[in-house]
């Protein structure tokens, strides 16, 4: 394609297409779309440029960089996909944002074990405790029914007594009666 008009080139800077310098260490800009024009200056690999003028026949592109400056690159060395050293630093960067997660993740699980543990702990204290108090309960409930069990006997022992008393006080009272019937006729 050949060099753009003055109108086209107002088209695309209106509507600037995103590209990036590739890979090499830095690329030379030109004042114009070949080697033989004057170099004013350098753009590094990653640099972010828009776009304002092909020219195709040339193998060349009119560039704006990340610093305002406005010139001529060689197209093979434009991509329109960030360069591997700005892909890496992306990569470094969430990668250390991943480690920070992790090392929180890890910090946070360790404080989770932490507390199983303690609270396993505590369930082996209340498991002892648990255990010495039905310990404690059997032991209560043996000695109340051993204790119904004396009362019980005590009651029929005191009974069994005082049916014997009973009966031997009838007993007696029956013979004081027959005596006294048998020297007191009249009665």
């Amino acid at each position: 394609m050949a060099q753009s008009t003055p109108s086209e080139s107002a088209n695309s800077s209106e509507q600037e297409d995103i590209r990036y310098i590739s890979d090499e260490l830095f690329i030379f800009m030109h004042a114009g779309p070949s080697r033989n024009f004057r170099i004013l200056g350098s753009i590094y690999a990653g640099t972010k440029i828009a776009i304002l003028q092909i020219d195709e026949e040339a193998g060349f592109v009119k560039v704006r960089d990340d610093r305002g400056r406005t010139g001529w690159v060689e197209n093979d060395f434009v991509s329109p996909e960030p360069s591997i050293r700005v892909a890496h630093e992306r990569a470094t960067k969430r990668l250390a944002s991943q480690e920070t997660s992790l090392n929180s993740l890890q910090t946070q699980l360790s404080q989770a074990l932490k507390e199983r543990n303690e609270a396993e702990q505590k369930i082996v204290v209340m498991n002892n405790e648990l255990s010495e108090s039905i310990e404690r309960n059997a032991d209560l409930t043996t000695h109340i029914e051993q204790k119904a069990q004396i009362d019980q006997a005590l009651w029929f022992t005191r009974g069994t007594v005082l049916a014997l008393i009973s009966v031997i006080i009838g007993f007696l009272l029956g013979l004081f009666a027959r005596k006294r019937n048998k020297s007191n006729p009249l009665m």
